[in-house]
């Protein structure tokens, strides 16, 4: 795969499938897997309308990694919007088991992104005369020291305790970060048709 040849390190990727009724591709964990080792160069990596799979978040297999930098030790901003999901792909809207499963992952590989200060992931669902959505956003404070974890849904989606844990590992592994702030609401403030960059007060 040609994103396996970039070899130096890039500060802002973006990528982006098409916006109406993409096609998932053959073997979706194959891109994921690229996209997930590509990420461990860059600084901001922002992905749009593509399917993935775990592989994105796939830490590498190393007998060395105590001794290793972080993964991720550049990567500051990670942003994942992925299309309508198939039974093909892991995640789909609307599956509690899903969203836990995809929100666990995600918070094993942040725990490798020593610098990050944004993640925001999110999807939507169309149905005749129906439409369901999620998003998150995990956002650090840098000046406040401050992180906190926002989970907005059409379908109710509640966070477990696992999870919620899982995330606040994350904030624990900031300096001086001693809790993480959580929120769930089901509205769209921050996950539908805004830039990454349209952060809420104090968390940009």
């Amino acid at each position: 795969m040609a994103l396996g040849l970039i070899i130096h390190d890039i500060d802002h990727f973006i990528i982006k499938g098409f916006k109406r009724f993409p096609k998932p591709p053959d073997r979706p964990y194959k891109l994921s897997q690229a996209l997930g080792q590509l990420s461990q160069r860059l600084k901001k990596i922002e992905i749009h309308e593509i399917y993935v799979t775990d592989e994105l978040f796939s830490l590498p297999n190393s007998s060395l990694k105590v001794l290793s930098p972080a993964p991720w030790a550049r990567l500051e901003e990670f942003s994942l919007h992925y299309p309508i999901l198939s039974n093909k792909v892991v995640w789909r809207v609307g599956s509690s088991h899903s969203m836990r499963h995809l929100y666990l992952v995600a918070a094993r590989a942040a725990r490798e992104m020593p610098r990050l200060r944004i993640m925001s992931i999110r999807s939507h669902m169309n149905q005749w005369r129906a439409r369901h959505w999620h998003g998150f956003r995990y956002s650090y404070d840098i000046e406040a020291d401050r992180a906190r974890a926002t989970w907005a849904s059409s379908f109710g989606f509640v966070p477990d305790a696992d999870v919620v844990t899982a995330w606040q590992k994350v904030a624990l592994k900031h300096p001086f970060s001693k809790k993480l702030e959580v929120e769930i609401s089901d509205q769209r403030r921050y996950f539908d048709g805004t830039s990454d960059d349209e952060s809420p007060p104090h968390y940009r």
